[in-house]
């Protein structure tokens, strides 16, 4: 299998085999540049999920601290607030959860523990706002308490005045004594409303009830058994009716207060639990934090060495490529060198039997028939120059023959020339003659032609 891979890539024009080499190196370069892009990708979400975390450890701290401030301010506007901040938590946790399969199950506890805050929220809202109701209830029996005894203590000391006045000084004194009694009572029920305003204003500083006075308030208790040694002492049935009134309006302080006082403790320990989902949520975000940052560094470690193999990789396959390129280049090409190197040596007897059809096979070819045309061009000037050597011979034969017969014509022509001298000067002569001939001619026609003129 291995020889026919070999025989395929050897069949193979350059360029394919150069352009499978520098593919193979650039896609493994590409790899490599996948490999990294996808790995900052990756801590890149790494990084924006812990900034997430951060900041929904950030916003629950502010929610907290909304939480606080209405514990100590009780405004109704903080409550709203503090629903908008939960609302903008859970939509964090909720996308933290989408973003990244590792915190979905931390991220579900986080936004069960986002409702129990929520829920534990609105129990001490409403705790909160029954106590701030059973205190205001406290305070109008206060006010009817006062309102009453104030009516009451006029009443006594216009009648011990007056018996006083009437009896001489005698009798009435006992009202004035009662009417102090009275103010008595009322001054011990505003000090008992004085008593549970602070415990209130405590509870919303500490955030507890813990460090708070919970029991009964001692000036209530004085109040209400005052007024009912005032019960056993006023004869006057208006009275008594006013004072009725008064010990069921200080019974009914007693039992609001009692209300808060309960509530008060309930709210301690909402405030606790408030505290203790606060906590939660926070140790959970902290959890998918650290989790997610060892899963990051986890990840980073595994990318950095998929990027270091891939890189190796890459470079194990170019030198691979580079070496089986260079041996299916730079052989057949020294064999070429060779050939034309036997061609120019003159030795033209051998063959060369070439299976490769690639470029080097076919210049191995062209080689190969160059060489057996030289070969028959050889041959033919070889058989020429025989030809050549046998005509040079016979015609060096004929040339001495013609040389002997040049001889022989040259003497005869010399002859010749000696006979045309003689002819040449034999017709000078006649010439001449001819020429004497012509003016004796002439002469004697001269002479005619007087004699003629003459006759």
């Amino acid at each position: 299998m291995m020889s026919a891979v070999k025989t395929r890539l050897a069949n193979l024009g350059m360029a394919k085999k150069l352009g499978i080499g520098f593919v193979l190196v650039l896609l493994l370069t590409a790899l490599v540049a996948a490999i990294g892009v996808w790995s900052l990708r990756s801590i890149s979400a790494h990084f924006d999920s812990l900034k997430a975390m951060t900041a929904l450890n950030g916003d629950a701290n502010r929610v907290r601290l909304l939480e606080q401030d209405y514990a100590l301010h009780g405004d109704p506007k903080v409550v709203d607030q503090v629903h908008t901040g939960l609302d903008g938590l859970n939509a964090q946790a909720e996308q933290l959860k989408a973003g990244a399969p590792i915190n979905a199950q931390v991220m579900g506890e986080v936004q069960q523990a986002l409702a129990a805050y929520r829920a534990s929220f609105d129990e001490f809202v409403s705790i909160s706002q029954s106590k701030d109701l059973a205190l205001e209830m406290a305070s109008w029996s206060v006010s009817s308490v006062a309102n009453n005894l104030d009516v009451l203590q006029a009443g006594l000391a216009d009648d011990g005045a007056y018996t006083l006045k009437d009896s001489q000084g005698q009798q009435g004194a006992e009202f004035i004594e009662q009417a102090g009694q009275v103010s008595q009572v009322s001054k011990l029920m505003m000090q008992a409303m004085d008593e549970a305003r602070v415990r209130l204003d405590k509870s919303r500083k500490t955030g507890s009830g813990e460090e708070v006075k919970t029991g009964k308030i001692e000036q209530a208790v004085q109040a209400q058994e005052l007024a009912e040694q005032l019960k056993g002492v006023i004869k006057d049935a208006g009275y008594l009716t006013v004072l009725t009134e008064v010990g069921g309006h200080i019974s009914n302080f007693s039992d609001k207060l009692n209300e808060y006082t309960g509530l008060l403790e309930s709210e301690a320990k909402v405030s606790l639990q408030l505290a203790s989902n606060a906590k939660a949520v926070v140790q959970q975000v902290n959890q998918a934090y650290d989790a997610e940052g060892q899963s990051m560094q986890r990840e980073l470690q595994a990318n950095a060495m998929m990027i270091i193999g891939s890189s190796l990789l890459a470079l194990l396959v170019g030198l691979i490529a580079a070496l089986v390129i260079t041996r299916l280049i730079v052989a057949p090409l020294r064999s070429v060198i060779a050939t034309a190197q036997r061609i120019a040596a003159g030795d033209l007897s051998r063959t060369v039997n070439v299976t490769r059809k690639d470029e080097i096979g076919q210049l191995m070819q062209a080689m190969q028939q160059m060489s057996a045309g030289l070969s028959t061009i050889v041959s033919g000037l070889q058989a020429g120059i025989e030809q050549l050597a046998t005509s040079a011979h016979s015609l060096s034969t004929v040339t001495e023959q013609t040389n002997l017969e040049v001889s022989s014509q040259k003497e005869e022509t010399e002859q010749v020339a000696t006979a045309m001298n003689q002819m040449t000067a034999t017709v000078h002569d006649v010439a001449r003659n001819a020429e004497e001939a012509a003016l004796a001619a002439q002469t004697a026609d001269t002479k005619v032609d007087s004699g003629q003129a003459v006759v």
